[in-house]
């Protein structure tokens, strides 16, 4: 109603315009992220008042420097809040890729400073079910720093040495991963995306594997611990259950699974002959990864509507018949 009847999204703006950091922007930053987060509306009425741009700017300062003090920090986690936030309506996907966003990211990435991460979760929101953000990101080149994302090579400060902030991280780049396999389906950019995993003697198959197995554990003890409350006499429904193992890892043990299915689907002998060797070293099989995807094909929501949810239906319908 605010955004509506007022002038202060306009207003907030220009305070993110301002190039020296001062208390006013970090608070501007802050509102505007709150205004964001759950209004599609504001989102789209941003987009239109040039705020992709404005945001892109707003970051820029932060490619090659790091913010001088804790409440500097603040703001800037604050900017990437809004860019992401910015990032859910399609035409301001379609900003984003138009203002070379895609470029920008990939440059905070290489300079290794604090907003690495911010980079790759902005990434992630722009290439989600966005083939065009997905195509260009292969065309400058951005599969080279974000498979070393991928392989675990990231910069180490303080505040990363965190194990959450690891941990979100993987996940973000599990995402993104999924993201490029779900939108570039064909051409010499799939090849790329590809080979990548033939790379060094499959290591990145061994990756991915990796996280397979760890976030298939993690799930595991989940369920079980689950199963045991169940049994203890508490009553919980189907919905909270899912929910609970998702915050557990399973989401991102779907999204290891996609990429898997993604790459048994390209019938690269090399490829396959490793996911089934370290299946089997594991004491997994097919059936395994199966089950996982049977799940994540039973419970996908209406992600941008019941075109896309029948289009991801398909898409795990393929994998589920080629394994």
């Amino acid at each position: 109603m605010v955004c509506e009847k007022t002038k202060l999204l306009k207003w907030l703006l220009g305070k993110i315009k301002v190039r020296e950091f001062d208390s006013n922007k970090q608070y501007a930053s802050e509102i505007l992220a709150i205004l964001l987060q759950s209004s599609t509306a504001n989102q789209k009425k941003l987009g239109q008042m040039n705020g992709v741009d404005v945001m892109l700017q707003a970051v820029a300062m932060y490619k090659s420097k790091d913010p001088k003090s804790s409440d500097e920090e603040e703001m800037v986690e604050n900017l990437f809040d809004c860019l992401c936030c910015l990032l859910m309506p399609l035409e301001n996907k379609e900003r984003f890729v138009k203002a070379e966003g895609v470029e920008l990211m990939i440059i905070i990435m290489k300079q290794k400073k604090l907003a690495y991460a911010s980079a790759i979760r902005a990434l992630d929101f722009a290439m989600t079910n966005y083939p065009p953000a997905c195509e260009r990101f292969v065309d400058v080149l951005g599969l080279k720093t974000a498979f070393a994302a991928f392989m675990g090579k990231i910069p180490i400060s303080k505040k990363n040495k965190k194990e959450r902030y690891q941990e979100e991280l993987e996940e973000r780049i599990v995402s993104l991963v999924a993201s490029l396999f779900g939108g570039i389906l064909r051409g010499s950019r799939r090849e790329r995306l590809l080979s990548k995993f033939v790379e060094n003697e499959c290591e990145k198959i061994d990756r991915l594997m990796e996280l397979y197995i760890r976030y298939s554990d993690r799930v595991k003890a989940e369920t079980e611990r689950l199963d045991q409350i169940e049994f203890d006499d508490l009553e919980m429904d189907e919905d909270e259950k899912y929910n609970r193992k998702l915050e557990s890892g399973l989401y991102t043990l779907q999204l290891v699974a996609v990429i898997l299915g993604h790459i048994w689907c390209s019938e690269h002998s090399q490829m396959r002959g490793r996911i089934e060797l370290l299946l089997k070293q594991n004491k997994l099989s097919k059936q395994h990864v199966k089950d996982i995807l049977q799940e994540y094909h039973d419970n996908i929501g209406d992600l941008d509507g019941p075109e896309e949810k029948e289009r991801a239906q398909t898409k795990i319908q393929k994998f589920l018949m080629a394994l």
